[in-house]
């Protein structure tokens, strides 16, 4: 193949021309996902860190200065994930609100159903803004802008935090609730910007450290909250958690507003190797350089075969990960009679163990996908497959090997390491099929999944209400998980797909009439020194190293 450089239609520059492989690790691409894990981090923090702090802000009906729970929860981060065991929105992790009777002295006269409503009024604001989020990402409001608000605006809430408690108990309640509306908006937008800087042979490897990051953002402040308390209990104590999330996102902020664009040409840093790269990637998958003249084709997503069953997936693989991470604390103390310190820590083992196969996971499928014949749906399925054996497997053999202590806890690190796999199947499927509207396809993914966070706990409680340490009603619960989740994978192998869903796009009628206006004329090489000319529409264009437009001199072309 042979390029060229036009400055005009008298001086053509010819030359044999190899292409550059940009650098991974040296690239924006890698310093952008970096920046969006230790966001979604900084998003937890700002939302989980009241979890610890409400034991230190409400009075107890047996008072203790000594402050006892908070100094377990200091002196150990395992005790408080057992605590506090993990809930999980489709992938996202939360905590479990916290044991309503503490021992502290706090200041806040608040009863248990008071409580109650603080600690759920989140996620009325989180689950109605979740669309709303992916649709300003894609249209209205560049994403780098809009997490950017969002994450910001919740370090500002987190300083008022204090403020607002003890002010009024219903401006509390709005806060959090205000808190929840602005980071609903968050995973679908880091969703519309992955799709846009994240090439399809890396999306394995680089969506799933938005996942990576709100584990370690959780398992960070749950670790350190309780030691914040207890030394800076001269200065009110819980106060300190607030303040100290809320600086940690206003600097991340900065960072974030800094060195982050929504698209790779606006990006002042970025090389032309790594911008053409970008650029022809979007080409191959044939998705439109501006995703603001485009719109979700809303029947055809909810009547689509591989749309229901990528949700199906999710939705079966959230249940089983609710009740495992929700519920297992309890089966490994209550049931199978593991002390408390040691179910903590080895519920905190499992969980690193999950997050470390879950980067792992995801790069060995894009390098798969890189250096193999194997298609990318194909890989997908594959890593899909990979996690449900281990976890239907896993939870067979929990049902059938009794009260045995540590083989219990291998099984299931066995099962959460299991989930791990879907780093390189179903995790990054969003992206690969809906493209530039990956956000709102997100969004209403997640919105429909979030129900379980909800709904399984419930369901637990009444099957194991006649008898709490019933081993045959876990037994019950285990064989369940591994039908449900034989369902999930066989919609996922059934129906899912890597390719790009151009019927799921909806072409803005206005830019239809303004392309004809804005088109501009290109130069393609075919053989050796043959070329062709042809008119392009302006927002259609994509700089590829065998296409030009005639006459321009900027930084997407080349001097050959």
């Amino acid at each position: 193949m042979r390029y060229c450089q036009l400055s005009s239609f008298s001086h053509i520059y010819l030359d044999e021309y190899k292409e550059p492989k940009p650098s991974l690790l040296c690239s924006i691409r890698v310093l952008i996902a970096l920046l969006s894990m230790l966001g979604t981090s900084i998003m937890y923090i700002t939302r989980v860190n009241l979890n610890i702090a409400i034991l230190a802000m409400v009075q107890s009906k047996e008072p203790d200065p000594a402050l006892k729970t908070i100094e377990m929860l200091a002196n150990s981060s395992a005790n408080i994930l057992l605590t506090n065991p993990p809930a999980v929105i489709n992938q996202q992790m939360i905590l479990e609100p916290i044991p309503l009777e503490t021992n502290g002295n706090g200041e806040f006269e608040w009863t248990p159903p008071q409580q109650g409503i603080i600690l759920g009024s989140f996620f009325y604001g989180y689950l109605s803004t979740q669309v709303i989020g992916g649709r300003l990402a894609e249209s209205y409001l560049p994403p780098d802008k809009l997490i950017f608000i969002a994450l910001s605006s919740s370090g500002i809430i987190n300083l008022m935090t204090p403020f607002l408690a003890r002010n009024s108990w219903l401006l509390f309640i709005c806060s959090r609730i205000l808190l929840g509306a602005f980071q609903g908006v968050v995973y679908p937008a880091f969703y519309c910007l992955f799709s846009r800087w994240i090439p399809s042979n890396e999306r394995s490897t680089f969506v799933p450290w938005l996942d990576a990051g709100s584990i370690m953002g959780t398992i960070l402040i749950s670790a350190s909250s309780g030691k914040i308390i207890l030394y800076f209990s001269s200065f009110g104590g819980w106060p300190v958690v607030f303040y100290f999330s809320g600086v940690l996102a206003l600097l991340w902020s900065l960072l974030w507003i800094s060195f982050v664009r929504s698209n790779p040409e606006d990006h002042p840093l970025i090389t032309k190797e790594e911008l053409v790269l970008l650029a022809n990637d979007k080409q191959n998958q044939q998705q439109d350089n501006q995703s603001k003249n485009i719109s979700p084709y809303w029947l055809n997503i909810l009547t689509s075969p591989i749309f229901l069953g990528v949700l199906t997936t999710k939705i079966c693989y959230g249940v089983v990960f609710d009740f495992v991470s929700q519920k297992i604390p309890a089966y490994l103390q209550s049931v199978i009679g593991l002390p408390v310190d040691e179910t903590g820590i080895s519920f905190s083992f499992i969980m690193i163990g999950y997050m470390g196969t879950l980067l792992s996971c995801g790069m060995i499928a894009d390098y798969i996908i890189k250096n193999s014949s194997l298609k990318t749906g194909t890989v997908r399925k594959l890593f899909q497959f990979i996690s449900a054996l281990m976890m239907i497997v896993s939870l067979i053999l929990i049902s059938e090997i009794g009260l045995s202590k540590w083989p219990n806890v291998f099984l299931l690190a066995a099962l959460m390491l299991g989930y791990g796999f879907t780093s390189g199947g179903d995790i990054p499927s969003v992206v690969d099929i809906s493209g530039p509207i990956s956000g709102t396809v997100f969004a209403l993914m997640n919105t429909i999944c979030s129900i379980s966070g909800f709904v399984v706990p419930y369901l637990v409680g009444i099957v194991i209400a006649p008898s709490p340490t019933s081993i045959s009603l876990w037994r019950c619960l285990f064989i369940s998980g591994a039908i449900i989740m034989g369902i999930g994978i066989f919609s996922f192998i059934t129906f899912s797909s890597a390719n790009l869903q151009t019927h799921w796009l909806r072409q803005n009628e206005s830019d239809d009439d303004d392309e004809e206006a804005l088109k501009i004329p290109v130069v393609q090489f075919e053989y050796k020194n043959s070329l062709s000319i042809s008119l392009v529409p302006q927002s259609n264009y994509i700089p590829r190293y065998d296409t030009f437009p005639i006459g321009s001199i900027d930084r997407y072309n080349q001097k050959l």
